[in-house]
């Protein structure tokens, strides 16, 4: 089992450059990937996306990327019909002070706009620096899921035997059903016609009494289920969704044993079993 709780943080450097990746998973119905990381580097989002996709299936996931250029080459860009009106403009405002000076350069490029510069980056490269270090941060997530993932499956295999042990005690308590029937409307007979029973009778009734109290087919399709819920433990993978669904039809069960039960011991045994199911439940909310 893989806990979809987890969280890598590691960072890289060399001559020229540095980068920071983190990430973080928490507990979510469906897939969420947020991706953090500059504008300038905006375009590679969908190949991180792609990147964390084929690695979590289930879960919130927040991947935080810092990248960082020590040295930068920069392609520079003039706006030279801007730089033309902002010079006529300042030759107005002196013809209008009286003021015989041509704008030098200073004046011109002090606006906003006349000289950009735009760093150069290639990103097909910085991709093929980025994805092997996003890997090894992936890798280390799924090392700290799979951590917490084994101590969940602790905890629900616990829950797991304390179901067995219930499911045994109420199976031999099924088998004395009949016999507590049959004494209970023997007895009644008794107290109305005294040792004078017809033995058929008692045994028709007992019939439509079994029919409404027996929980056998409940038995029968709990331990179908547990067995269900056993193989989909095994299988490995993305089985939270369906160990919960398996869980749901064991609770159905227990429910409806519940409602035909009529020993107390078996609503003691089907308050454990309760208690049981809802921690697995719990821990399941975990797992991927």
């Amino acid at each position: 089992m893989k806990s979809m709780t987890g969280h890598a943080y590691d960072e890289w450097s060399d001559d020229t450059r540095s980068v920071t990746i983190e990430a973080k998973s928490y507990n979510n119905r469906y897939l969420d990937i947020s991706v953090n990381i500059p504008g300038r580097f905006s375009p590679l989002e969908p190949k991180i996306r792609e990147l964390v996709s084929q690695r979590v299936v289930r879960g919130k996931v927040e991947c935080s990327l810092r990248p960082k250029l020590f040295e930068q080459s920069a392609s520079i860009h003039v706006d030279a019909a801007l730089a033309a009106e902002y010079a006529a403009a300042l030759r107005k405002v002196a013809e209008s002070a009286g003021i015989r000076s041509e704008p030098s350069i200073s004046d011109i490029t002090a606006f906003e706009g006349i000289v950009i510069a735009e760093p150069s980056l290639a990103l097909d490269e910085w991709w093929a620096w980025l994805e092997p270090k996003l890997e090894a941060v992936l890798d280390n997530l799924d090392v700290t899921r799979q951590r917490e993932g084994a101590a969940l499956e602790q905890v629900i295999g616990r829950e797991r035997g304390r179901l067995s042990d219930v499911v045994r005690a109420v199976d031999r308590r099924a088998d004395d059903l009949q016999e507590h029937i049959r004494e209970s409307i023997l007895e009644r007979f008794r107290e109305l016609q005294g040792e004078a029973v017809d033995e058929q009778r008692v045994l028709g009734e007992t019939a439509v009494l079994l029919v409404k109290y027996s929980i056998r087919e409940e038995l029968d399709r709990l331990q179908s289920h547990l067995s269900a819920f056993d193989a989909a433990a095994r299988e490995g993978g993305a089985i939270g969704k369906k160990l919960d669904f398996i869980c749901q039809e064991i609770g159905r069960e227990v429910n409806t044993i519940a409602s035909k039960s009529i020993f107390d011991d078996v609503n003691a045994a089907v308050i454990t079993a309760k208690d049981a199911l809802e921690n697995i439940r719990e821990q399941l909310r975990n797992i991927e």
